[in-house]
């Protein structure tokens, strides 16, 4: 499998991604078609980015930032696009928060078969800021096997606001020790 990433700036507002691929062995050709809504950040509003879990992050030097296939700012973030980790690895967690003054943010992780919470981490950051980034990782040699889901809530306690950016992902053992069990 590759993978490829291209950034574009995009002004708020609703765009169409359309995707063509085309193997060029076979002459088979593949498209995809999306609905992306950019949303604005307002100045005085709690916003954030997308909350990506990564199988990589890493540092780029001061030449590379910003430039290259999945750096955002100066940090490479790779997705982990299936959202399945084995256990043996550390998942990274990776988001950018926008307008905060005295925040608290709170990490929850709920196993999704019975709703149960088996993490829950909490942080403050009082300095007022335009921009934090949040990138952190979790290993995952502790939880079961199964379906979970990662919650945010970052409250801004000057304002009074909060956002509860989400996301979801899977356990499961890796292909080499799933037939090493056989």
């Amino acid at each position: 499998m590759a993978l490829y990433q291209n950034s574009v700036p995009l002004a708020p507002g609703k765009y169409r991604l359309s995707i063509a691929a085309r193997d060029v062995n076979g002459g088979n050709t593949a498209t995809y078609e999306a609905a992306i809504d950019v949303p604005p950040f307002p100045e005085d509003q709690l916003a954030a980015s997308s909350l990506i879990l990564a199988d990589y992050m890493e540092r780029v030097p001061a030449r590379g930032i910003g430039m290259g296939q999945f750096v955002i700012g100066d940090t490479n973030v790779r997705p982990r696009f299936s959202e399945t980790f084995n256990p043996t690895e550390k998942m990274g967690i990776y988001i950018q928060l926008y307008h905060l003054a005295n925040a608290a943010i709170e990490y929850q992780i709920t196993r999704n078969a019975d709703n149960e919470s088996v993490l829950t981490y909490t942080e403050d950051i009082t300095a007022p800021r335009s921009q934090v980034t949040i990138q952190k990782w979790l290993p995952l040699k502790d939880f079961a096997l199964g379906d979970y889901t990662l919650r945010m809530r970052v409250t801004d306690k000057t304002t009074n606001q909060t956002i509860t950016p989400s996301a979801t992902f899977t356990i499961a053992p890796s292909p080499t020790s799933a037939s090493a069990l056989r």
